[in-house]
């Protein structure tokens, strides 16, 4: 079956129509994209900008393999595809009727599979114009002038006798970079780190898009990806077309897309990591001696509160103000183990570096309250029971309740409501916090124990 004609007409059909009721008012009226890989998220990016009705949008896709959309270009795609969200993805692809006619060559009979060719060829068949074959993208360049991009490809050219050569050329400038150039992306080591392109800083209008966004971000060895990798994919092009024309290109956010947001993460991962080898070499080589004076204890508490805070359980906005962490444990574990002043000289060093932090990142204090609440739960968990006035359990509990109590104000100052009811902040800054109360507290103990054998 002619999968490309069948594609190019009910695309054309269905976007003649959607056009019409397509407002453009608040929209960017020119907007340069340039989208690297010719895989299901790069296309449906650009399909997406196509129905997106922008008096004018400059659509240019780099693909590395040599072809054309409908030979050679996806001769190496065998098998079905499972979309889950398939249907609805085609529907504001403008290719509702291309599904359809998909889901009927499926050999596995599944719902919701269609054959991996036939939509590959789809969907480039209906942006076939703008693909550039042969074109494989090597480095990312600022435009000093304009405050664009450029790229620079390796473009593949055969002579007359079929054999190809390389020709290094530069295009651009372009207003966005979008990499949608799979798991080992140019474009996300360009703009992240460890590509060629190592002098490019200026990476606010690079996306990240498709298997180059989140493969580093999966602990389940590549099984989603496998199960459902095409359907993410395609979601995340046609959410990244909605972001693209939907705001202002001044004030442009590219949100989960961003390539800036993706190079902080993986600062903090690696932050992160350091941080727990730290901790575990000071656990086997620092004795727990309260009198101690250096700084070995200070950091081990500190390390040890920052791995509480990694591990995390954000629930919603309706049912809690900040996420469930473990720094409370670590904190009631440091200040028993160690003693009060130690416990809290190392969460003051912890409090300290995560004002900084959030200073200097302008992120949002909602927990500074609960944050600077671990100082007195530190003191009070490690005195009560080095004093054994009260049962390990009960003191880690009492130093719990003092940051939850310093959390619940901050809350209910940061409240936009100035009439708040103290219980409806309780509600939503101290209930959710109790049922773990008991269980870190006696988690810390045992710990404390354990230490100590």
């Amino acid at each position: 079956m002619n999968h490309a004609l069948i594609a190019s007409l009910l695309f054309t059909r269905q976007n003649e129509q959607s056009m019409a009721n397509t407002p453009t008012s608040n929209t960017p009226t020119s907007l340069s994209v340039a989208i690297v890989g010719a895989g299901f998220s790069g296309l449906s990016l650009a399909i997406a900008l196509e129905r997106s009705g922008l008096d004018s949008i400059i659509i240019t896709i780099f693909e590395s393999r040599l072809g054309n959309a409908d030979d050679e270009g996806t001769s190496y795609i065998v098998g079905d595809l499972f979309l889950p969200n398939g249907r609805d993805s085609m529907g504001q692809l403008g290719m509702s009727e291309v599904w359809e006619v998909l889901t009927k060559e499926a050999k596995t009979g599944r719902p919701n599979c269609i054959p991996q060719e036939g939509l590959q060829r789809s969907l480039r068949c209906v942006v076939a114009e703008k693909i550039r074959y042969g074109h494989r993208v090597i480095g990312i360049r600022e435009d000093t002038r304009g405050g664009g991009s450029f790229v620079d490809c390796i473009r593949k050219e055969r002579n007359s006798r079929r054999k190809a050569r390389d020709i290094e050329t530069r295009e651009g400038p372009f207003d966005i970079v979008a990499g949608a150039d799979g798991v080992i992306s140019c474009v996300r080591k360009c703009s992240v780190g460890g590509g060629s392109s190592s002098a490019f800083r200026n990476i606010n209008n690079v996306a990240l898009l498709g298997d180059g966004r989140w493969c580093q971000d999966r602990l389940d060895l590549g099984s989603r990806r496998i199960k459902c990798g095409a359907d993410i994919a395609i979601q995340d092009g046609i959410e990244l077309a909605r972001l693209l024309t939907s705001r202002d290109r001044a004030n442009l956010d590219l949100g989960k897309f961003s390539a800036r947001k993706k190079r902080h993460e993986i600062s903090v991962r690696r932050m992160n990591i350091c941080v727990v080898f730290l901790a575990i070499l000071l656990w086997q080589r620092f004795p727990f001696n309260g009198r101690k004076t250096n700084i070995a204890p200070l950091v081990f508490v500190s390390a040890l509160i920052h791995i509480g805070g990694i591990l995390r359980l954000q629930l919603p906005t309706s049912v809690s103000a900040v996420p469930i962490t473990l720094h409370t444990l670590a904190v009631c574990f440091g200040g028993m183990a160690l003693g009060p002043v130690i416990g809290c000289q190392g969460t003051i060093l912890y409090v300290s570096l995560w004002v900084i932090r959030h200073v200097y990142t302008n992120t949002n204090i909602n927990s500074f309250g609960y944050i600077i609440g671990l100082m007195p739960c530190a003191i009070v968990s490690g005195a009560l029971y080095n004093e054994d006035l009260v049962h390990p359990i009960l003191a880690a509990s009492i130093g719990q309740s003092c940051t939850l109590i310093l959390g619940v104000l901050w809350v209910f100052a940061l409240s936009p409501d100035p009439s708040s009811q103290i219980s409806t902040v309780l509600r939503h800054g101290a209930l959710p916090f109790l049922p773990g109360l008991l269980i870190k507290s006696a988690i810390a103990w045992l710990l404390v124990m354990l230490k100590a054998a």
